[in-house]
């Protein structure tokens, strides 16, 4: 191995290092930053909305977006990506006053985006806004705004949002992930919406067997004698009972189960 070459990955391991450190930073300071409060109102916007919930953002931001659209239809949510750059030519005709508009951007200054929230407050819709700066123009068009700051990024130019993407998503996953046991979303739901792919044919060969009249129990139960369970969200949702809990209960029958 040459010099040069050893000096290019000596120089590469620090940078990665160096990356690292202020991701994992980023991620690590979102706990003080983040607002309880706005998190839990963001979160009730999401199960409350009777339209369809749409992520916004460009440029970088739009990768998120399209992440968390992609996300939220995963746990059962009506989402989709909406492209701000499209809607300036048309697209913005699909939101309605029961809509859910979600936007990324680091500096809140983003024109695309900015019209289309406008337009969106017009409507009726609501918003939530996910940014750096929640003084800027997106802010004050958001009704709650979730503040993520990251300190310069760590790049050549220093302007190449490396941490702030990955803390931005985080917060999307945050939502997401409360949004799956509040609407009650259960395996058996996930199994019929996602029937492709390797956690497809996993999930619906779990719920197979653990269907009425399989004769077959779950081997997860182990040797449990007893159960303490929560029930709104757990055995139903609303006055509906969860898919599959007539089948968990002659399993739990069945073994004598209390």
């Amino acid at each position: 191995m040459t010099k040069d070459r050893r000096k290019e990955l000596k120089d590469l391991a620090g940078l990665a290092r160096c990356i690292l450190r202020q991701e994992g930073g980023a991620l690590e300071s979102l706990q003080a930053q983040l607002d309880p409060q706005a998190l839990h109102q963001a979160l009730h916007m999401i199960l409350g909305c009777q339209g369809m919930v749409m992520a916004v953002g460009a440029g970088t931001s739009s990768t998120i977006a399209r992440r968390l659209a992609h996300l939220l239809t995963y746990a059962g949510v009506r989402a989709m990506y909406l492209d701000s750059g499209q809607a300036q030519h048309g697209y913005s005709g699909l939101v309605t006053e029961q809509d859910l508009l979600i936007a990324f951007s680091r500096g809140g200054e983003t024109d695309a985006v900015n019209d289309l929230l406008r337009l969106a407050r017009k409507r009726g819709a609501g918003v939530i806004g996910i940014t750096e700066k929640p003084d800027s123009t997106m802010g004050r068009l958001c009704d709650i705004r979730l503040e993520a700051v990251v300190a310069p990024e760590h790049d050549a130019t220093g302007v190449l949002p490396l941490a702030t993407s990955l803390a931005h998503a985080a917060i999307g996953d945050i939502l997401c992930a409360a949004v799956q046991p509040l609407r009650g979303f259960s395996r058996e739901e996930m199994a019929e919406l996602h029937p492709g792919g390797a956690v497809g044919r996993h999930l619906n060969r779990a719920t197979r067997a653990v269907a009425p009249g399989s004769g077959q129990d779950p081997s997860s139960l182990g040797s449990l004698k007893g159960l303490i369970l929560d029930m709104d969200g757990v055995l139903w949702h609303g006055e509906l009972p969860l898919p599959g809990l007539a089948g968990f209960f002659d399993v739990l029958e069945r073994r004598g189960i209390q």
